[in-house]
């Protein structure tokens, strides 16, 4: 019963077209808010090592390396404090749903 009422109030909320077009191994640029009393932004870009799907609270990560440091940033999908979201190019293709094994050789721009 009480599932029922969750499932139908989380509908309302999510968006299906927000993670179609988004794959395992894209680059991708997110675009995000830090603090909302300055609304400070922060741009973050690196591969999508893996996506997490559970209704409102869904989430992805992306990885980049900077001058040798591996920086993993996870997000929520339907957060309202990301303000913009770009897929730059998708080279890689992987046969798997997390590539948590994938360390980007170059720091992505």
């Amino acid at each position: 019963m009480t599932s029922n009422i969750i499932k139908t109030i989380e509908n309302r909320y999510i968006k299906k077209d927000k993670i179609k077009n988004i794959k395992i191994g894209d680059f991708v640029t997110i675009n995000s808010i830090i603090s909302k009393k300055l609304k400070r932004k922060q741009t973050f870009t690196g591969v999508l090592i893996a996506i997490k799907r559970k209704g409102i609270s869904s989430t992805f990560t992306l990885r980049n390396t900077i001058s040798k440091t591996v920086i993993d940033n996870s997000y929520k999908i339907y957060s309202n404090l990301i303000v913009n979201r770009n897929i730059n190019e998708s080279k890689h293709t992987f046969n798997r749903s997390k590539i948590y094994f994938f360390i980007p050789k170059k720091t992505i721009i």
